[in-house]
């Protein structure tokens, strides 16, 4: 027999209806996975998600992981066919070759996304008194799981952002981006983001600006990133 926890929350599964948890409330069925170590954040999430309408397949609190770790869950994860993205918030990681491992199969046709705590000594520190975690270095961390193919969010609203996008978005099969905006200010700005995110601006083929010369009025910037200016002429439905 496999054991989730002690020290947790318990598990929720959204499309079977099942509510294993001390939560009076479960989500509604979603295609984001969130795995915590943290059951008083998993209520937190709960919260939040009812609140903004976000849903999910698996909601899993992990404890003091006595037995099932997130190594696991991913491997189990990857082949759900309700779960299009990963969320993971860690306080430590007791095999780190094995999770890499695992996230590196799973990474490779679903997103994974974490946040871990204890970043600092003194979040180190609340960490080994939270569920007896070592924390461990987070610069480490970091490197393994880039390496492994997950995503490293700074915040849960940075957590969360980034798995609806992937559970709305299909994995995208390139790094070129094509901006589109209503003024050139924030085209910029989204530019600046795209080249230090190691994303590339595409070069628009010629009959895409035509079409755009077409529509836009005649200020506009037809390149890439594709601006109609602060004129609000709206454009042709066909467009």
């Amino acid at each position: 027999m496999r054991i989730i926890g002690p020290n947790c929350l318990g598990i929720i599964s959204a499309y079977s209806r099942l509510n294993a948890s001390f939560s009076a409330k479960a989500p509604k069925p979603g295609h984001i996975a969130f795995i915590s170590q943290s059951g008083a954040l998993c209520t937190a999430v709960l919260d939040l998600a009812d609140k903004e309408g976000i849903g999910f397949s698996y909601f899993v609190s992990l404890g003091n992981k006595c037995d099932v770790d997130e190594a696991d869950l991913l491997e189990f994860l990857k082949n759900d066919e309700h779960t299009k993205a990963i969320a993971l918030y860690l306080e430590s990681v007791k095999d780190g070759k094995r999770l890499m491992s695992a996230a590196e199969n799973c990474s490779r046709s679903k997103p994974i996304v974490a946040i871990k705590s204890g970043r600092t000594a003194e979040g180190a520190k609340a960490a080994s008194s939270h569920t007896g975690a070592l924390a461990g270095s987070y610069e480490i961390f970091k490197t393994a799981a880039r390496q492994s193919g997950i995503v490293v969010a700074d915040s849960l609203e940075e957590l969360f952002d980034i798995c609806i996008g992937f559970s709305l978005l299909e994995i995208p099969r390139t790094n070129k981006v094509a901006i589109v905006t209503n003024a050139g200010g924030p085209g910029v700005l989204a530019a600046d983001a795209c080249a230090e995110c190691g994303l590339e601006l595409a070069r628009l083929s010629d009959g895409t600006i035509r079409r755009l010369r077409e529509a836009l009025p005649p200020h506009a910037s037809i390149y890439n990133p594709a601006s109609r200016g602060c004129h609000r002429r709206p454009l042709r439905e066909n467009s």
